[in-house]
């Protein structure tokens, strides 16, 4: 399993006053694997502040992160849920499956993925951690 955002670091860590801000997750390669298992969680969240988690995948041509989405090898975007709370979600991505919104996405994963976070509130302070397990 891969840590992608973890709130024993900063980068897990998201809070602020008047924020509107997009965090990055650690990068991962996901050396060949087709798919993988995403699991969020969040530990807290301020009554007002949101948090939309969305995959993005690196052009190794360009240089530019890009967001999955049915444009690019997957059959509907590759986000979660929009959250306002604390809780846990899971995302599945792997060719072949039945695509349900912020659930599972009938896609393959490009080489090198990171994680966005883009947060809106007045008085920010959330935790989350985003883990993958990839599936060959």
């Amino acid at each position: 399993m891969e840590i992608m955002f973890d709130t024993s670091t900063a980068r897990g860590k998201v809070s602020g006053t008047d924020l509107s801000a997009d965090t990055y997750s650690s990068i991962i390669n996901t050396h060949g694997n087709k798919g993988g298992i995403f699991w969020l969680k969040v530990t807290a969240v301020s009554s007002a502040d949101t948090v939309d988690v969305t995959l993005e995948g690196y052009d190794q041509l360009t240089g530019d992160w890009t967001a999955l989405s049915a444009a690019i090898g997957g059959d509907r975007a590759y986000a979660f849920a929009q959250v306002s709370a604390t809780g846990s979600d899971q995302l599945t991505v792997y060719p072949g499956l039945t695509g349900v919104n912020n659930q599972t996405i009938n896609g393959v994963l490009p080489e090198i993925i990171r994680a966005k976070a883009d947060v809106t509130g007045t008085d920010v302070n959330i935790d989350l951690t985003l883990a993958v397990e990839l599936i060959k």
